[in-house]
């Protein structure tokens, strides 16, 4: 058999939405019908952010940023994007960008595939963005996560009286490129790190590059189910040490010699 859902706009063929995962269902046939459950789906659903760092001595940055959507996350963009005017969808992504990155400012977009349903949803934008670099003596410090990153923890300390529900699950990558300046080079870099529970797990680590450049990849899965309260300390827990991650910053630190002649 295969499953459709004809009420959830954008979802490519054959795509069963999170709603209709072993949902009870009416079975109609002409024979008669019965009563049945859907089968379950784990449908792949994914945002992925490729963020290009390049920093600025006024200590702001200039971001390139490829945004990738799949599944439900896609389906969640397509609905708000595609039927909206073109200073609409420019509203929404100003209003995506201050909650993603508070104080940046979106200079320009583009879209691509975002009528191709079939297709994961790619947005590119250029991006000016305060408060990712740090001056301390030589050293310059640019943040290794950019977009929606955790500031404080979003649990609270209060006692959790319901479960915790993860009805979509989360597959968030972020690769983020840090681009020295003319004249620096990267400092050791930070450890490897990593923050989980019961409920799901981060990973974050750097890495130097040929070019000269750093590259960080952060990526926080969390699976769909339901977790029973009693874990709220566990997760908690997660989510400080999230919140310790990612301000993890990778330094630069000048050539011996100042900048290469070229």
């Amino acid at each position: 058999a295969l499953w459709l859902d004809p009420t959830v706009a954008y979802a490519p063929f054959g795509f069963v939405p999170w709603q209709d995962s072993e949902a009870g269902a009416l079975y109609i046939t002409d024979e008669g019908s019965v009563l049945i459950n859907l089968p379950r789906k784990d449908e792949t659903s994914a945002t992925r952010y490729q963020v290009t760092v390049k920093p600025r001595p006024d200590g702001k940055a200039d971001l390139d940023v490829v945004a990738e959507y799949e599944g439900e996350d896609a389906i969640e963009m397509r609905q708000e994007l595609v039927p909206a005017a073109e200073s609409a969808r420019t509203s929404y992504l100003q209003v995506w960008l201050r909650e993603a990155r508070p104080g940046a400012a979106l200079r320009a977009h583009e879209f691509e595939n975002l009528e191709a349903i079939d297709k994961p949803l790619r947005i590119k934008m250029v991006i000016e963005a305060p408060d990712l670099v740090t001056k301390a003596d030589e050293l310059m410090l640019v943040r290794g996560c950019v977009l929606e990153c955790e500031d404080v923890n979003p649990i609270s300390r209060g006692e959790r009286l319901h479960p915790f529900y993860v009805d979509i699950g989360w597959n968030d990558g972020q690769t983020v490129t840090v681009v020295p300046p003319a004249g620096m080079k990267a400092a050791p870099l930070p450890a490897p790190a990593t923050a989980k529970s019961a409920i799901g797990s981060l990973t974050f680590s750097c890495s130097s590059q040929a070019d000269g450049s750093v590259r960080c990849e952060r990526r926080f899965v969390v699976p769909r189910n339901r977790w029973p309260a009693s874990l709220e300390n566990a997760v908690r827990s997660m989510y400080d040490n999230i919140v310790q991650i990612d301000r993890t910053t990778v330094a630069l630190q000048p050539m011996e010699g100042g900048a290469p002649e070229h």
